[in-house]
């Protein structure tokens, strides 16, 4: 299973319900985002459905 990592640097679990506190965070969002949208996009577009997946 292919995987992602994205380190959110110094914040706390959290951190997204602090969009505003955390002067980081809606960057750190905004790339949880695009990585979860390339994701899903990737595997719309493969021909074979996902380990366990059915189509």
């Amino acid at each position: 299973m292919p995987t992602t990592f994205l380190e959110a640097a110094g914040n706390v679990h959290a951190f997204v319900l602090m969009r505003r506190a955390i002067p980081s965070t809606q960057q750190d969002l905004a790339r949880a985002f695009a990585a979860l949208t390339t994701t899903l996009a990737a595997e719309h577009t493969t021909d074979a459905p996902a380990p366990g997946r059915t189509r």
